[in-house]
């Protein structure tokens, strides 16, 4: 699965908790299955431009306010898990020069 199918999954998500929409009532609303609309929010899914257009209408914003996800504010911790995964796959070199610019600025 790619990181935007991932980051779009988010973003329905986001957008559905916002409503306070379970992923049954946002399924219907979309004349989707729950599966399908699960497999969406985990990123698993590939929705068509018909699905992206219902999901749409059923969260109230455009269809392209659904791929607004690079502008998603994280959480803290989403920050956290994804700076030590970005950590986690760097080289030694890199690492420490991360490490030289973190020290840098807490100074």
């Amino acid at each position: 699965m790619g990181e935007s199918q991932v980051a779009f999954g988010k973003r329905i998500r986001k957008l559905r908790e916002q409503l306070g929409l379970t992923q049954t009532q946002l399924a219907e609303k979309a004349n989707l299955s729950v599966k399908h609309l699960g497999e969406f929010e985990r990123g698993r899914g590939n929705p068509t431009f018909a699905t992206i257009e219902n999901l749409a209408e059923a969260l109230h914003v455009s269809p392209v306010e659904m791929f607004a996800y690079d502008q998603e504010r994280l959480s803290a911790e989403e920050i956290r898990t994804e700076i030590h995964e970005m950590i986690d796959t760097i080289d030694d070199e890199r690492c420490r020069l991360v490490h030289k610019l973190l020290r840098s600025l807490f100074r």
